[in-house]
């Protein structure tokens, strides 16, 4: 539980900074052998990179910006790496889901968008992209 808390803590701090963080598991989590979490990640990961250690699942959840359509689905670049799971969870309205595992060594990007609404003849906004690296290490 401690271990959760921790990195909860981390992922807010690691959010208010600037550049792509990097966030590993901790050494603690990886000598236990306990089973390991799986790493959340949401609106505000973007541009991140995060390492999982292999096996490790890995949950996305993507709320609609005001003014856009709904994110699409997370599209993954590398399969081999970052499996897609069969038992991702429903959504509630305005909530786009993935779920992955992080089934071999290796590097992924997960990617989704969102369009503007606009009325007819409204200059509209660009696209929202959100991208996220998952770098799969030996645990």
């Amino acid at each position: 539980m401690r271990w959760v808390l921790a990195a909860a803590a981390i992922f807010v701090l690691a959010a208010c900074s600037g550049p792509p963080t990097v966030l590993r598991p901790s050494p603690s989590a990886q000598a236990s052998r306990l089973p390991l979490a799986t790493l959340d990640l949401s609106d505000w990961d973007t541009g991140r990179t995060v390492q999982l250690l292999r096996g490790q699942g890995l949950s996305v959840r993507l709320h609609q910006p005001v003014g856009y359509t709904d994110w699409s689905s997370p599209q993954n670049t590398n399969p081999a790496v970052l499996a897609p799971r069969a038992d991702t969870p429903a959504a509630p309205a305005g909530v786009t889901v993935g779920s992955f595992r992080a089934a071999a060594l290796g590097s992924a990007q997960l990617r989704a968008t969102a369009q503007p609404v606009c009325a007819a003849g409204q200059d509209c906004p660009a696209a929202r992209s959100w991208a996220v690296t998952v770098e799969v290490i030996q645990p």
